[in-house]
């Protein structure tokens, strides 16, 4: 069976553009013919997206475990980097026929969609004017919402200061990859399901109820210390997070924040749960081999089980998991001038060797090597 999941769809159309048109134009009917064959033990999916008088053909290619792996149209907004709105729009439809036989194929019904679209244009106006009195409306029951929110607010403050601190906990979670999350509570701890939403509580102090044991007016000062050093990384990492897929979620792995993950656990080593750092002492092995014209440098690095690499401002990381997936952090110190860690990126970008004109031999081995 073809299944394509929720995430999946977000994975590949990651502009929120694309993914909103995409929404339309499946809504709108404008996917007319699907046909899906199993061929090389994968899914061959081509549509029909008519748009404006203008017939679309995109076509999309899944394993046989549902994860898409190509996307390509005729459109002109099609790149390499995100599936275009018509691609997008053909997924949407294959989630909703879910086929389990193939070959498979289905063409929609062009009378019924342009009935719908001809009805959706009658209610257009009355959709405007509905929303132009709601806004209207909503102007004068602002006052009355305002002066509820400040004196209910001043209870709850009230109440809040009578309790124990507020905590931050923050989490190592492996789903997809492994990211940093948040909780917040006292006795019982709920997800922060929106960092950029936390963070404009606490800079507004808005009252929230999280559940039935624990409202909250946001305040700074009602941290307890450790919960601070942890708001203080959440709030630095989310100006600089772009994680397409969990994005206001979580903040995702990158050499800027395991540098600011490294500072926070050498004052706290248990911030984050299910997470540690160790030091790597292991040597990394250049060899040199040379032809009439170069040295050739190469390097060896003899890390097993190891995940990802981020080069940090002067260190190196790269995790390894263990049991339950508890991640570690490795790092391995580099010079306070980060030379380093740009020699190690030199060598990453040119398949771990670098080479090197025989008369710039002493000067390289001088300033980089040495």
């Amino acid at each position: 069976m073809l299944f394509i999941t929720d995430g999946e769809f977000l994975r590949t159309v990651s502009q929120k553009r694309n993914q909103y048109l995409a929404r339309k134009l499946y809504e709108s009917g404008a996917v007319t013919r699907i046909h899906i064959e199993f061929v090389h033990d994968r899914y061959e999916i081509v549509g029909t997206v008519f748009v404006n008088d203008t017939i679309y053909t995109p076509h999309i290619y899944v394993t046989k475990y549902s994860k898409i792996i190509e996307t390509s149209c005729d459109c002109e907004f099609y790149d390499a980097y995100t599936a275009c709105a018509h691609a997008g729009a053909v997924i949407l439809a294959v989630q909703d026929l879910a086929p389990n036989h193939f070959p498979f194929d289905y063409e929609a019904d062009v009378t019924a969609a342009r009935k719908r679209k001809e009805e959706a244009a009658l209610t257009y106006q009355e959709k405007l004017r509905r929303e132009w009195e709601d806004r209207r409306i909503s102007a004068l029951e602002s006052v009355s919402e305002t002066l509820t929110n400040d004196f209910r607010n001043q209870m709850y403050q009230t109440f809040s200061e009578s309790h124990e601190p507020v905590h931050i906990i923050a989490y190592h979670d492996y789903r997809n990859y492994s990211t940093i999350r948040f909780k917040v509570g006292r006795e019982r701890y709920y997800i922060i399901k929106d960092i950029a939403q936390f963070i404009s509580r606490m800079d507004n102090h808005e009252f929230y109820n999280y559940g039935k044991n624990f409202a909250w007016v946001h305040n700074y000062q009602d941290l307890d210390e450790k919960s601070k050093k942890i708001y203080d990384f959440m709030r630095a990492q989310q100006r600089r997070n772009t994680d397409y897929y969990y994005g206001n979620q979580a903040v995702g792995f990158s050499g800027y924040m395991v540098d600011a993950l490294c500072h926070l656990l050498e004052e706290n080593p248990q911030a984050v749960k299910d997470l540690t750092m160790v030091e790597d002492n292991e040597k990394m092995t250049i060899s040199t081999t040379r032809n009439d014209r170069d040295v050739i440098y190469r390097l060896d690095i003899k890390h097993q089980d190891v995940h990802n690499y981020f080069a940090g401002k002067n260190n190196l990381y790269y995790l390894t998991y263990g049991r339950n997936n508890h991640c570690i952090i490795h790092y391995i110190k580099g010079d306070e001038r980060g030379i380093f860690v740009k020699l190690l990126e030199a060598f990453n970008q040119n398949n771990d060797t670098i080479y090197v004109p025989l008369n710039k031999e002493n000067d390289f081995y001088r300033y980089l090597i040495s």
